[in-house]
């Protein structure tokens, strides 16, 4: 296990994870989407001087399932496969998938100064980002 470094967006999420019950209360009072939610879980350790830690490893497996609301292929195969999918919910096209990955590929190659400055023009445009 290491520290996790609260600098980072998304430092801390709402991926599988082991939370004590009163801090997770605490923080999530506020009226927020599951998108800005997940996004202020960084601030709001940072402003309860949480202590934060992550694994590197595989103790708690899971699949990124799903992407605003619709299951990426590959769970969607697992989840039938295993029995479990008990609902009518959208998988994402090939198409949709490649969108999202080739967005996050590309996130992770920008140094975080560009990204903010590009951030910065396209909200301009109209475009909402959930991180700064």
């Amino acid at each position: 296990m290491y520290k996790a470094n609260l600098n980072i967006n998304y430092a801390v999420n709402l991926q599988p994870g082991i939370w004590r019950r009163e801090a997770l209360l605490k923080i999530s009072g506020d009226d927020m989407n599951p998108w800005e939610f997940e996004v202020s879980l960084r601030t709001k350790s940072i402003e309860n001087d949480f202590s934060c830690y992550a694994t590197l490893g595989k103790e708690l497996p899971f699949d990124h399932g799903l992407l605003r609301g619709k299951f990426f292929p590959k769970t969607y195969k697992k989840v039938k496969k295993d029995g479990v999918l008990t609902t009518d919910r959208k998988k994402l096209t090939r198409l949709e998938e490649f969108k999202y990955k080739s967005k996050v590929r590309i996130s992770h190659m920008i140094p975080q100064k560009s990204k903010s400055f590009f951030k910065k023009i396209l909200k301009k445009f109209g475009f909402k980002f959930y991180t700064e």
